[in-house]
């Protein structure tokens, strides 16, 4: 994947004056963390043009914000952070909860039992997506994103322990409207 070079390329936020070791810094983020972004938008997002546009989305915002990142955390931690809000946002503007592809194409060849099927992803979707915000985050990341509870903890901006309470209560939720069966789905104690 090279667009995220072709953004620094392209960008006309890059003023007449700057430097090439920023140009060069970027293009080295942008290679190192560009397979991981998008692994991880496709996982939030279930739709490969979307996941392309929320990647693309994050590296125009990380190019724009890049003298403003401090080093406080990790490089990736700060994209996956601008990921998640781009993500965030999108999801408000469309307000839909979309199929993964992977959900949609798991068919047995029965039209019943595909049906059936999607019609329990969209119901455990928008279970999650009904959580509050801090719970279904956490768990997103947990579940889709793969992430260690310290890695969601620098996501957030919160401790570790506060990231397993967040799970804890979200697993409950969940629990309490679809009982055991979230283990089946991946969403329980990981």
């Amino acid at each position: 994947m090279n667009w995220p070079i072709a953004l620094v390329s392209q960008s006309a936020d890059i003023p007449l004056g700057e430097t090439v070791e920023l140009v060069d810094v970027f293009g080295h983020i942008a290679r190192e963390h560009a397979a991981g972004i998008y692994r991880l938008a496709f996982r939030l997002s279930g739709s490969d043009a979307d996941a392309q546009d929320l990647a693309q989305e994050t590296f125009l915002r990380a190019w724009r914000g890049i003298r403003s990142f401090r080093g406080e955390s990790r490089v990736r931690t700060w994209l996956i952070r601008i990921l998640v809000n781009v993500a965030g946002e999108k999801a408000r503007r469309k307000r839909m909860v979309r199929l993964t592809e992977e959900a949609g194409d798991r068919g047995r060849g029965d039209p019943g039992e595909d049906m059936a099927r999607r019609d329990l992803v969209r119901r455990v979707l928008g279970a999650v997506h009904a959580l509050p915000r801090r719970q279904r985050e956490a768990m997103l990341l947990r579940v889709r994103g793969e992430l260690s509870y310290r890695d969601i903890g620098e996501v957030m901006g919160i401790r570790p322990a506060v990231v397993k309470l967040h799970l804890v209560a979200a697993r409950k939720r969940l629990a309490a409207k679809f009982g055991r069966e979230i283990e089946d789905w991946g969403l329980g104690k990981r």
